[in-house]
Parts: C-alpha cells; sequence; structure tokens
C-alpha cells in the first residue's frame, strides 16, 4: 500500500479512492483515472465495479498506441508508454474538491500520432491555475 503525506488530496468515488497532487497555486490534480475496463480491441469497453481502494493517482496514464512520435513535436511525451491498449483514463483538475463547478472537458488532437493526457501544454492543471471556477477534464 502506497503511503502519502496528510497533505495530499483524496477523492472518492463509486470506483475508488484517488490520491492526487496540489501544485503553488492550490489546483488539485488527479491522473491516470480509469473509466471503463478494456475489453480486447474493437469491443465494447465494461464498466468498473465499485472499490474502495486507495489509488495512485498522481500520474497520467499511458497513451492509446500511436506511431513513433519524434519527441520534439509535444512537450512530455518522453514521459510516456504508447503501447498499452488499456488506455481509457481521465486526467482531472480542479481548486476545490468540494463546490460543484463548470466542468471544461478538453479533447485533445494529435491526428493518432501524438495525442494524449501527456501534453504539459494542454493540461488540465494548466487550465484550472487559469480559471480556478472550473473543473478541468482530458481523457484518452
Amino acid at each position: 500500500m502506497n503511503s502519502y503525506p496528510e497533505s495530499t488530496p483524496v477523492v472518492k468515488t463509486r470506483t475508488g479512492r484517488f490520491a492526487g497532487t496540489e501544485n503553488a497555486q492550490g489546483t488539485k490534480t488527479f491522473r491516470g483515472i480509469p473509466y471503463a475496463r478494456f475489453n480486447g480491441r474493437w469491443r465494447k469497453l465494461l464498466e468498473l465495479p465499485d472499490s474502495g481502494e486507495l489509488f495512485d493517482a498522481r500520474c497520467t496514464g499511458p497513451a492509446c498506441p500511436q506511431v513513433e512520435v519524434n519527441p520534439d513535436w509535444v512537450k512530455g511525451i518522453d514521459r510516456i508508454r504508447f503501447d498499452e491498449e488499456n488506455c481509457f483514463h481521465l486526467d482531472i483538475s480542479t481548486s476545490d474538491t468540494e463546490q460543484k463547478k463548470p466542468v471544461f472537458v478538453y479533447i485533445h488532437g494529435g491526428a493518432n500520432i501524438c495525442g494524449g493526457t501527456f501534453n504539459l501544454e494542454m493540461s488540465t492543471e494548466r487550465f484550472v491555475d487559469a480559471c480556478p471556477g472550473i473543473v478541468s477534464v482530458i481523457f484518452n
């Protein structure tokens, strides 16, 4: 089991508890949160089971399979795996986990060659730092 500092932000959902990060501006970010279970290529995704388990949500999950990418194209691409078909996850940021807020969903581009939640220029954290009154979501 992971141990986290007492100040670590944790959110509870039907599918588990997620321990994230908090930056200097107070933005809380939860990365790599699964939203479905992989059921094989080109098959319907499966619903996640209910869980009370604590998950590490400090790192984004793998990107969907893509062609080999030039690391100069996208900042942060060098730290991501591209060989995982089970890539169905969200990155979510907010300034306050207790209040309801408008939700901004960013759908990444990339033309199936360099897209995913890993792009540091378009991270959920950056959107909330710029506009603290929202919840920002990006998904693979």
